[in-house]
């Protein structure tokens, strides 16, 4: 297992696709961290001295901004970058990870050194899950050390606490959570395509589906209480209730600058469970269909 272990690090870690998603990911952060930079600069005339501002955001807007370049609101800004265009990262690398062994044909190859099919896929899930991770703590330390300078040239008030660092693997762990069903949809969509592209575009039509479900069927809740006890058993009102959390934990409020409807979201606990019930069933079809399913493709 250890061997094996080792041995999918060593792939993972020399594919070009992998470091691209990197790059693109903490480029994409730091982008972002640089945009709030550049309008709290021009709103409060940071770059003139005073003398010319544009003034386009409400205070309520600018407020949240603010706390999003400071600490430890930083934390909260990161964490939901994670869960935005991290998830899209964390679904290719899924496919990348188990669909490219169907396209290049080294299944079979590989599974006749390690015939136990289920102790291969944990390794290459295990894994994943260790870059996964891995792609989250560097993006804490680039928006971290982005968000100490910009703090520092805007004048910004930091409230970084002992607390606040202690929480960081408790929120780490569910921003992961966050990602979890995704990636083992993608997982499961390319076991059963064979392939990567299957997986990428299985993974792709599950986020989106369940976004519009979560979006399109919001009204239930002030409809009826068994129509919302079934809304909340739906993905995206629990993924909802722990993106919050986390960045209410950091002292941010999403629903200043958002559209978001914090109305009878599920309580974490709840979430934690359903989210995770999910990720079991994928992941279920996913070692299922593994290990019980011809491995096709290319010899």
């Amino acid at each position: 297992m250890l061997n094996q272990m080792r041995a999918e690090w060593l792939k993972i870690s020399r594919r070009p696709m992998a470091w691209l998603l990197l790059v693109v990911f903490l480029a994409t952060l730091l982008l972002k961290l640089g945009a709030l930079f550049l309008v709290i600069g021009f709103h409060e005339g940071s770059f003139t001295g005073g003398d010319a501002k544009i003034q386009i955001l409400r205070e309520a807007e600018l407020a949240q901004f603010r706390l999003q370049l400071g600490f430890p609101g930083i934390f909260g800004a990161i964490l939901a970058h994670i869960n935005g265009l991290g998830g899209l990262c964390a679904i290719i690398l899924a496919a990348g990870t188990v669909g490219s062994e169907y396209d290049w044909g080294t299944m079979r190859l590989q599974l006749t050194r390690q015939p136990c099919r289920s102790k291969y896929l944990l390794a290459k899930i295990f894994v994943l899950f260790l870059t996964l991770f891995a792609g989250m703590l560097l993006a804490l330390v680039f928006g971290a050390s982005f968000g100490l300078l910009s703090s520092t040239l805007l004048n910004l008030p930091n409230r970084l606490q002992f607390s606040d660092l202690l929480l960081l693997p408790v929120t780490l762990f569910l921003a992961f959570l966050v990602l979890l069903p995704y990636v083992m949809a993608t997982i499961a969509f390319s076991t059963l395509g064979r392939s990567l592209l299957a997986g990428v575009v299985g993974g792709m039509l599950f986020l989106t589906l369940d976004l519009s479900a979560g979006g399109t069927l919001a009204f239930l809740p002030k409809l009826d209480k068994t129509l919302n006890l079934i809304y909340q058993l739906l993905l995206q009102p629990n993924i909802n209730t722990l993106v919050i959390l986390n960045a209410q934990t950091y002292g941010l409020e999403p629903s200043r600058i958002s559209q978001f409807n914090l109305e009878k979201l599920p309580s974490p606990l709840h979430a934690i469970f359903v989210i995770t019930f999910y990720s079991l069933i994928f992941a279920g079809y996913a070692f299922y269909g593994f290990t019980k399913r011809d491995v096709l493709g290319p010899n």
